[in-house]
């Protein structure tokens, strides 16, 4: 199972759990008010009204939850590390082919902050910031870049 289908079961389940507490929520809130009307008589379709649905009610829920449990939990992939630098260096990049200067320095700030590591990000910020008129910050980053063997 792939991790959009995950995503859609868990959607679903929260969606059911929701409309089942809503359900079942108004059919106990109904069996109290029949039983306070009929000043708890114990007649028949009280208990074959009452009893079933709580109980379905409550088996709903539990495998709900369980169904919730199993597949919401944070082993989901999740994208860091360079993976995250990879995806935030291009979308900085190309918010700076686009002109859009502030963004691509967010963008590529956030990538080296996902892997300080990795020199690509730090030349193309380099690159930005020449291309903004930032000569100091550009040879700040662009040394770093080398000194981090993005040309290597």
């Amino acid at each position: 199972m792939d991790q959009q289908e995950r995503q859609n079961l868990v959607d679903g389940v929260r969606y059911f759990l929701l409309w089942t507490l809503v359900a079942g929520g108004g059919l106990w809130l109904m069996y109290l008010y029949l039983g306070w009307r009929e000043n708890w008589t114990g007649d028949l379709p009280m208990i074959a009204l009452g009893i079933p649905s709580i109980t379905a009610f409550l088996l709903a829920c539990g495998g709900a939850v369980h169904v919730y449990a199993k597949y919401a939990s944070d082993d989901l992939p999740k994208v860091t590390g360079r993976a995250l630098a990879r995806q935030l260096n291009d979308e900085g990049m190309a918010a700076g082919q686009s002109g859009n200067t502030k963004e691509a320095i967010a963008k590529l700030k956030a990538a080296i902050k996902a892997d300080p590591t990795w020199g690509i990000p730090w030349n193309n910020l380099g690159v930005v910031y020449r291309d903004a008129g930032d000569a100091g910050a550009a040879m700040k980053c662009l040394a770093k870049a080398v000194k981090l063997g993005a040309f290597d």
